[in-house]
């Protein structure tokens, strides 16, 4: 009986030592912890970006995309499809009618402009034959004309020296009484008509050499003065065709504008037709705010997505404890629960205020167990930067939302 009293006594010795030296640990860990923390009043937080619809419609995504969904810069997060009626459609659609309607009738145009220029410009080679046939039988004309009015003075040239022969030779013969006067006075006046007809010889041929210069330069002497009618048609056609081909390049420059006009109308219609969601920043879908077959109307939210490159820590802490942070302080960041990752870190400012912290908008909420931590008076909150690494890239969300402890760096 006595061996059973005396065992019984040892064990719970033994029980009152193991307890103990357990409570001893407990106390030790979290005196040792608390030692070394700045805070546990904090969380990894990052930018929110939203993704919205552009358009009204039906929204479809990828299949299998969820909630921690891993998505990289420029990923195809899913497509809005237009259903429902689009005003913007119906005002583009009239707006490249408009243009298209504006784009034919300049093409028309251009159309009958080459065919008035083919004409013109085959008429201009005919004009150009006919003016140098009718150059060179001018030419031929006038030198034609020219040996006839040469002729024609020798012929009145020999005409008067005879006359004039003859007439002095009549001179003696009245001095001597063989001739009557009324016969020299006959005589005298034929040498006149000689005389004369010598002179419009002369003129005719001094003419006649103006003709065939006038000639040669493509001008036109006898009949109305100017050029002939060959020539002034090739000129008139020539101006005509430059101011075809001048309206013709305008209408040119005109469609081409239109052209571009049409394909940035097409362009906004197919964006209103069906767009596409584009990632903006490599992180992880945070939440899903409507469904493959969903309706979203435009600027809708359809998606959440954390940027995983952004990320900070936010820290929350009592004043008493703001003297051991600072802008510049260096600390280490380790997950509150679980995982053995840790991070250096930087604060990058520290602001105070009375009353809970509230954080901001477009960022990440805090998790339920540091709102609960928090201090209902005076704060400090410190927005810290950490150097993340790669390594963590992999985890769930980027761990944004998971609580941490902020540790005084080389503890």
């Amino acid at each position: 009986m006595a061996f059973w009293k005396e065992r019984l006594r040892s064990r719970k010795a033994a029980l009152a030592l193991g307890v103990g030296l357990f409570i001893l640990a407990i106390a030790g860990v979290v005196t040792y912890r608390e030692t070394r923390q700045i805070t546990t009043q904090a969380f990894i937080n990052a930018p929110v970006i939203t993704m919205r619809a552009p358009i009204p419609g039906v929204v479809a995504l990828p299949v299998g995309l969820q909630i921690g969904w891993q998505v990289v810069k420029g990923e195809k997060l899913g497509t809005v499809m237009a259903d429902t009626e689009n005003p913007r459609i119906s005002e583009l659609t009239g707006l490249t009618a408009g243009l298209v309607s504006q784009r034919n009738a300049h093409q028309s145009e251009i159309e009958s402009i080459n065919v008035q220029l083919a004409h013109r410009r085959k008429e201009l080679v005919d004009q150009h034959q006919r003016a140098g046939v009718q150059h060179v039988a001018d030419v031929q004309g006038a030198r034609a004309s020219l040996a006839v009015a040469m002729a024609d003075l020798e012929r009145t040239n020999a005409a008067l020296k005879e006359l004039q022969r003859r007439v002095k030779r009549a001179g003696k013969l009245r001095s001597s009484g063989f001739i009557s006067p009324a016969a020299f006075d006959t005589l005298k006046a034929e040498e006149d008509q000689a005389r004369a007809a010598h002179r419009a010889a002369q003129k005719a041929v001094r003419r006649a050499k103006v003709i065939l210069v006038g000639a040669r330069q493509g001008v036109q002497i006898e009949g109305p003065r100017g050029l002939p009618y060959a020539v002034t048609r090739s000129q008139e056609l020539n101006q005509s065709i430059a101011d075809l081909a001048a309206r013709k390049s305008m209408l040119e420059k005109q469609v081409a504008g239109i052209d571009a006009e049409i394909v940035v109308l097409q362009r906004e219609l197919g964006k209103q037709s069906q767009a596409q969601l584009m990632s903006p920043v490599e992180g992880a879908v945070w939440r899903i705010d409507t469904n493959s077959g969903g309706a979203v109307a435009r600027q809708g939210s359809v998606l959440q997505l954390v940027s995983c490159d952004d990320r900070w820590v936010e820290a929350f802490f009592s004043e008493q404890d703001a003297t051991r942070m600072a802008a510049g302080t260096r600390v280490k960041i380790r997950l509150y629960y679980g995982g053995s990752n840790e991070w250096d870190g930087e604060v990058a400012s520290v602001r105070y205020g009375t009353g809970r912290v509230t954080v901001g908008q477009y960022v990440v909420d805090p998790p339920p167990e540091v709102m609960r931590r928090q201090l209902p008076v005076r704060v400090a909150t410190a927005r810290i930067k950490v150097n993340w690494g790669r390594g963590d890239t992999s985890a769930p969300l980027c761990n944004v939302g998971r609580s941490v402890e902020v540790l005084p760096d080389g503890s």
